[in-house]
């Protein structure tokens, strides 16, 4: 069609082209007509040009990055706001105000290539928490502090704590095609949590032997059967740590890594009031033990344990709860196993390649303050066409004018 059109701009006579070409005759006369030169397709003429189907594919990915993502229906309902504001003829249902399901699955896999997944919840603080200016000053304190005592890889320790559970969550399984209820047996429906706190430092070579954190009120001996060789074993009323606990872990974590003031070490923890006792501070200050606190809720991205370690380490202890349950199926996992379970988790996970990734990819070390680039920072998303009163109907109450989104980089001075 494409050289049909073009021999006859160049003077030749329609019906002979149409000969030529073997094409109709009246389609030629029409394209020319209407000045229509775009490639032949199947079916109905597309609604959106391809323009206009980039547009909606960068406005629903800017969504998707600022955290509003939308579903289905709010998708069908913009794509009619959008052809109805453009003035754009379609054959969208008028008394639903939305595309058919047709046009969004046609979308999705043309312009997008895939469906959507089912999005991880994130906590707004985590949203609003994880901004440019709070990483630049992290990373130019890390700077400073390099700079002043050159820390070796061996020397830059991350702690963090971590929940572990009675009741593992089983993993997927083979069934029956059509069985629309399918179980695993585990230990209970219900578990309690134990706290773990892990530490590793930047080289890979060198993780401290955790502290396990017990819901009661004292420690007896067979909670430590089985369990890592060098482990603490502490207990408090929540399972949780608290000041008294974490001054407990800094004189564990100083006996491993026998540290002087002369030979410094860094310590990269997130800012948990735990961390910040006065006897906590005293003796990091006598032991040079050197603590550098991570931006309130940036863990998810800043913390190497949270980014390489913990995911690896809890599927891995599903596993072992799994395999427990096979070989002793008339048994709970109680307290009295649950230590000599994650030891073998913990074994086959504390690699050298895992810590040292997970201080990479966290640009701590080497230092890499670009490591996150401007779309990984997002703060404050305005939406043009809402009220404060609004807002927050965002997700319900997609209009067109949303596509004017734009996400700002300004400083939250409301934190």
């Amino acid at each position: 069609m494409q050289a049909a059109l073009e021999a006859v701009n160049n003077g030749r006579k329609i019906k002979e082209v149409a000969r030529s070409f073997m094409l109709p005759e009246s389609s030629i006369r029409d394209r020319l007509k209407k000045g229509e030169y775009y490639d032949p397709r199947l079916g109905r003429k597309a609604t959106f040009s391809k323009e206009d189907e980039k547009e909606l594919a960068d406005h629903i990915i800017t969504l998707a990055k600022t955290f509003f993502g939308i579903t289905q229906q709010q998708l069908r309902k913009l794509a009619y706001e959008f052809a109805a504001t453009k003035n754009i003829k379609h054959i969208f249902s008028r008394e639903k105000g939305m595309a058919g399901k047709c046009w969004v699955y046609a979308f999705l896999k043309e312009i997008l290539g895939s469906l959507c997944d089912f999005p991880e919840p994130t906590s707004m603080s985590r949203v609003l928490g994880f901004n440019k200016t709070e990483i630049s000053l992290f990373f130019r304190n890390l700077e400073e502090m390099t700079e002043k005592n050159a820390y070796p890889a061996k020397r830059i320790f991350n702690v963090d704590e971590t929940g572990i559970t009675t009741v593992q969550r089983p993993g997927k399984i083979y069934a029956p095609k059509g069985v629309k209820q399918v179980g695993k047996i585990t230990s209970g429906e219900r578990g309690q949590n134990v706290t773990v706190v892990c530490a590793m430092n930047a080289s890979g070579c060198s993780y401290i032997p955790p502290m396990f954190i017990y819901p009661r009120q004292r420690i007896k001996p067979s909670l430590k059967i089985g369990g890592p060789i060098g482990a603490q074993y502490e207990c408090s009323k929540s399972g949780w740590i608290n000041e008294e606990l974490f001054e407990k872990w800094l004189r564990h974590f100083g006996k491993y890594i026998s540290t002087t003031t002369k030979d410094p070490t860094l310590l990269i923890l997130d800012n948990h009031a735990s961390h910040s006792s006065l006897n906590a501070y005293q003796y990091c200050r006598e032991n040079g033990i050197h603590m550098l606190s991570l931006p309130p809720h940036t863990s998810h991205r800043m913390q190497p344990l949270d980014v390489t370690f913990y995911g690896p380490l809890k599927a891995a202890y599903n596993r072992e709860c799994d395999l427990y349950m096979k070989n002793h199926p008339y048994e709970k996992i109680t307290h009295d196993v649950l230590a000599s379970i994650f030891n073998k988790a913990y074994l086959r996970v504390a690699s050298m390649d895992k810590a040292v990734k997970g201080f990479e990819v966290t640009g701590i070390h080497p230092i890499n303050p670009n490591v996150f680039g401007d779309d990984d920072f997002i703060s404050d998303p305005i939406v043009e066409g809402f009220t404060s009163e609004n807002e927050h109907s965002i997700k319900n109450d997609i209009s067109t004018e949303a596509l004017s989104t734009h996400v700002t980089n300004q400083n939250r001075t409301d934190r």
